[in-house]
This record gives structure tokens, sequence and C-alpha cells, in this order.
């Protein structure tokens, strides 16, 4: 329904839900985002099975617009399957959020392989919870998944976020995850990838690995 446009949208879990390797469409699109709030009441959401499509916002939730989305756990893949241009493709549990969202107490398993099928691509912004946080507040959050580019070229990727913009702010949040690259040239980062406002980012960790698997440039 929110892809239809609906906005003031109130959603709260009352159960886990397994999603079953379902291919899942994301919730909100640049054109029609999500606007409302999402509370997860602590409940887990497993069995998420994300494949790109080229949009250019995708994950659980695709674009997200002055909203509040909190309170639970996630368990998945998202599989990058398409190329891109530099300048293209936001990626996360939330792919995009914007205009003052507030993102709380998420844990995120979410794994981000590239398929090895695929070459010559690029991507732009690329997290554990969030692809490019441009506007809000981030805390409380954990992710302690994969992010695995292979020989792509992903401009910023990182734990928590890929991108933070200038009114983001992140605190008290973890990245326990690995983060790996076949490109010795890869941008790699533990919390945020590319951080218009690095001074936002505040009592968070990165306790995980980031490997570079290979020499290319």
């Amino acid at each position: 329904a929110e892809n239809s446009g609906v906005t003031r949208f109130k959603a709260k879990l009352t159960k886990d839900i397994n999603l079953d390797n379902h291919p899942w469409t994301p919730i909100g699109t640049e054109a029609n985002p999500f606007v409302g709030t999402f509370d997860g009441n602590g409940k887990t959401i497993s069995g998420l099975n994300l494949t790109t499509t080229g949009a250019a916002h995708e994950g659980l939730f695709g674009y997200v617009t002055s909203s509040t989305v909190k309170n639970f756990t996630v368990d998945g893949v998202v599989t990058i399957n398409v190329s891109k241009t530099e300048n293209e493709g936001n990626l996360g549990v939330i792919g995009y959020a914007g205009s003052g969202t507030v993102i709380q107490n998420i844990t995120s398993h979410v794994e981000v392989p590239v398929n090895d099928a695929v070459t010559n691509g690029k991507y732009q912004y690329v997290g554990g919870i969030v692809g490019n946080f441009d506007s809000g507040l981030l805390e409380k959050c954990i992710w302690d998944g994969v992010i695995d580019e292979g020989n792509w070229t992903i401009n910023r990727f990182a734990g928590i976020a890929g991108r933070m913009g200038g009114s983001a702010s992140i605190t008290n949040s973890a990245s326990y995850g690995t983060l790996k690259s076949k490109n010795a040239k890869a941008d790699l980062a533990g919390i945020v990838g590319w951080a218009n406002n690095p001074g936002g980012i505040r009592s968070s960790l990165f306790a995980g690995e980031l490997l570079y698997e290979g020499t290319g440039s």
C-alpha cells in the first residue's frame, strides 16, 4: 500500500514475521516514499530475500522520509545483481532515509553479497543499517552481518551507513560485522563510509573486520 503513495502510515508488529525468502519489494519509493511510523515492537523479521532490480533505493524499506522506523531485528540477504553507475544505488535495511527520519533500536543481521556473475558493476552507498542517511537521528542500532563487494566498485560502504548527510547524526550504535572486497582501493568503513557531518558520530563502536582480499585497482 505504501508504494502507492499512502502517507502518515502507522504500523506496529504484534508477532515475529518470517518472510520465508520470498522475493521482497522494498517499502517506499522516491516517487511514493514511506512517511509515518513503523514500530517493530521488539519482534524479529526473518527470511528477507531481496535481489536488486535497478531501483535507486532498495532494502526492507526503499525510501523513507519524515518517519520513525524502530524496534526490530532483521535477518536476511540482499543481493546486488545489477550494474549501476558510480552515482546510483542506495542499499541497506533502509535504502534512503531523509527529512529528519528517526531510526532506533534496529539490530541487523543482513548480509549483502555482490553476484559475481555481474561484471563491471558500480554502486553508490551500501550500509548494514542504511545506505544513504541524509537527515535525522540513528541511535541504538547494531549490525553484525557481512557486506562483500567482490570485484565491484562501491563508492562507500560501511557497517552502519554508507553515507550520512550534514544534518544526520549517529549515536550509541555498534558495528560488529565483516566488510570484504577484492578491490585493494575499496572504500570500506566500520561505521560510516562518507560523512558530511563526522562530528555527528558519537558513542559508537566498530569491532568487526575490514578485509581487502585482492590487489586490484
